[in-house]
């Protein structure tokens, strides 16, 4: 019976060990916060400077890096915008002032674009189709897979 004891506590004790690993200090939550707001403002900036609008920001979060038993905040930002009903993400750093950074605003547009170079390219491919791929992370996948793998050769 000690030796069980002995073990389910040692257990516990791993276990707060690995779930308090994951949270972030209180330190690094004021740290993240002012990442969050400095990348919020960045993108406002970034694409107003871009694009010559001013975007409405919907949320801004820092990014991670996952590892196996805790994440890692990084000051890179994920900031959701919006502008005329377009919603929209930039990726741009919270560490300090900056105006560099990418986006997703006319990714619709170029994508679109590429799809019709490949139609126009091979003629004999009628089922090209965009459909939502809110799953795989990217905006639209073409719907064959045939032509998918034709569009990543092309690009």
């Amino acid at each position: 019976m000690g030796h069980a004891k002995t073990a389910g506590t040692l257990l516990l004790a791993a276990a707060s060990a690995v779930l308090l690993s994951a949270c972030d200090s209180k330190e690094q939550k004021a740290l993240n916060a002012a990442w969050e707001a400095q990348g919020a403002q960045n993108a406002v900036s970034y694409i107003q400077q871009k694009y010559g609008f001013q975007a409405d920001v919907l949320s801004a979060q820092i990014d991670r890096r996952h590892g196996a038993y805790h994440t890692q905040p990084l000051s890179d930002c994920i900031v959701r915008m919006q502008h005329d009903g377009s919603d929209f993400t930039v990726y741009i750093s919270g560490a300090g002032e900056t105006d560099t950074g990418r986006d997703t605003y006319q990714s619709a547009e170029i994508e679109q674009a590429a799809f019709d170079s490949i139609s126009a390219a091979f003629p004999g491919l009628h089922t090209l189709e965009l459909i939502p791929a809110s799953d795989s992370g990217r905006l639209y996948e073409m719907k064959e897979p045939f032509l998918r793998s034709a569009m990543t050769a092309a690009i």
